[in-house]
């Protein structure tokens, strides 16, 4: 029965998510105005500019979008990634935020968060993250994919997931270094009891 609430609340989040984005004007949020621009910025750009950047003006994660923003490289890349597929900008935009939201209703789910809980969570999210700070909802979401492979012991997987949110919001370097501790000590318990 509980399966049948989640993938109802995850098919209402998801249209929401694309209605709201698609639908938003330039008041929608603090930053969403700096996201268009930006995003469109990203657009006109090539790949070997992307790599370039990195290299030539700043330290990794950053890209420098013109005229003077910087942005992480993973979500530089996905921009110019759905402007490649012909994406519009406020579709893009509607894209990154969907993905990111369906994707942390889909770990909650699958963490056994509860319906109720999930649906608190993904509202608070929307409206601190995806709405105002994309780029952290982003990160965050594959964090807590992270989390979840975590919680089944794929460890390589949680590396993977930890590492990859560092590519969209530089801020989760602090989730990571966390993540690495904990996990060190997780798997140290396991292999010595007495600790």
């Amino acid at each position: 029965m509980n399966n049948i609430y989640s993938r109802v609340f995850s098919a209402i989040i998801v249209i929401f998510s694309i209605y709201s984005f698609l639908n938003a004007s330039i008041d929608y949020s603090y930053d969403y105005s700096v996201y268009m621009y930006y995003t469109e910025s990203a657009f006109l750009l090539d790949i070997s500019y992307l790599n370039r950047s990195v290299v030539s003006y700043l330290p990794f994660p950053y890209v420098l979008v013109p005229p003077y923003a910087t942005f992480e490289y993973g979500y530089v890349a996905l921009t110019m990634f759905l402007g490649y597929l012909g994406l519009s900008v406020q579709a893009a935009y509607a894209a990154i935020g969907t993905a990111s939201i369906a994707a942390r209703a889909v770990v909650m789910d699958k963490a056994k968060a509860g319906v109720i809980f999930n649906f608190l969570i993904t509202v608070c999210y929307i409206t601190l993250f995806e709405a105002n700070a994309i780029r952290v909802g982003v990160a965050s979401s594959v964090c807590l994919f992270a989390l979840l492979f975590l919680q089944k012991e794929r460890y390589v997987a949680a590396m993977a997931f930890a590492a990859l949110s560092f590519l969209f919001h530089v801020q989760s370097a602090i989730y990571v270094f966390t993540f690495l501790m904990g996990m060190g000590i997780y798997i140290g318990t396991l292999t010595r009891p007495y600790l």
